[in-house]
């Protein structure tokens, strides 16, 4: 008999528990490909007071404060306490102050919970992150800015955008470790829902398993090929757009459509920030920033005022 599994595991844990179900041998550095290319998240906890980070997992951190183009948005469920200024909101990752000013401006009184570092700053994190001298399994960045988000299964979905507004060093250039984002590799968290992701089904051990597979698939195919005709012929009723990419291969409408198709699938369990998809534009599409900007706004299906 087993043990029920855990929310949250470690990576030595994590690790532990996918060799003993698979009978394989991996190393943790699997785990950091796997978050990188998204088939999981790596969560840590961290403390916000005051519109300022102040922890990132075990380690104090000073000098951040959340800049005015960090996200917010929560179903009315997760409000825990509301008022004409102030929410207090809470899911099962996170626990959330915000309150308001006379502009409507929000200001995170308090946060705590957990994040999801998310794969450019993980991989920055991998290939560019140092040790910290005396301190067993901390590396640091030297950063001006970076952005968190809440986990993707999250009601309460925010984009914390961090910018340091204190120096790295002091007139001695001696770094301010403080000022640095530090991540202990013990504080990194990995949820059993993503785990079991990891792990592949067992396979069918008899001929007539194998016959009854073979026929739920097939099954599944005829069913997928009926859906893909009505998707088709529905497709080929709509009034789509004429000469869409023909005289230019930066359409800005060609792009809209595909980015709008591409980022905002999984709405609204998987949002991207406004500032990732300009970004993902840029890379993608070689166009100005301000091409990119106009293009998001056309692909954004929502008012993000409102939502």
């Amino acid at each position: 008999m087993e043990l029920l599994p855990l929310d949250y595991y470690s990576l030595t844990q994590a690790v532990d528990f996918i060799n003993q179900k698979t009978n394989s041998a991996i190393k943790e550095n699997s785990l950091y490909s796997y978050a990188i290319e998204e088939k999981i998240q790596f969560l840590l906890k961290i403390e916000i007071k005051d519109n300022q980070l102040i922890k990132i997992g075990r380690n104090d951190a000073e000098g951040f404060f959340i800049s005015d183009d960090s996200e917010l948005f929560f179903p009315e469920s997760a409000i825990d306490v509301g008022g004409d200024d102030f929410l207090i909101l809470r899911d099962k990752f996170s626990y959330l102050e915000v309150s308001y000013d006379d502009l409507n401006k929000p200001k995170f009184e308090s946060f705590k919970g957990y994040i999801a570092l998310h794969p450019e700053l993980l991989e920055l994190f991998c290939k560019d992150s140092l040790p910290q001298k005396n301190l067993k399994n901390t590396n640091y960045l030297e950063l001006e800015s970076f952005t968190i988000e809440t986990p993707v299964k999250a009601d309460i979905w925010s984009v914390f955008n961090f910018k340091l507004q204190h120096s790295l060093h002091d007139e001695d250039e001696r770094l301010y470790i403080k000022n640095t984002f530090r991540i202990n590799f013990g504080d990194i968290r990995i949820s059993y829902k993503d785990l079991i992701k990891l792990i592949p089904a067992s396979p069918p051990s008899t001929f007539n398993d194998l016959e009854q597979e073979i026929k739920k698939l097939k099954s599944e195919l005829e069913e997928k090929d009926k859906k893909i005709t009505e998707l088709q012929t529905a497709l080929d009723d709509k009034n789509i757009p004429i000469l869409l990419g023909v005289h230019r291969e930066d359409d800005p409408l060609k792009i809209a459509i595909e980015v709008r198709n591409k980022y905002w699938t999984n709405y609204p369990d998987n949002v991207k920030s406004n500032t990732q998809i300009r970004g993902y534009i840029i890379r993608d599409y070689s166009v100005t920033q301000t091409l990119a900007t106009e293009i998001e706004k056309i692909a954004c299906p929502i008012d993000r005022k409102k939502n």
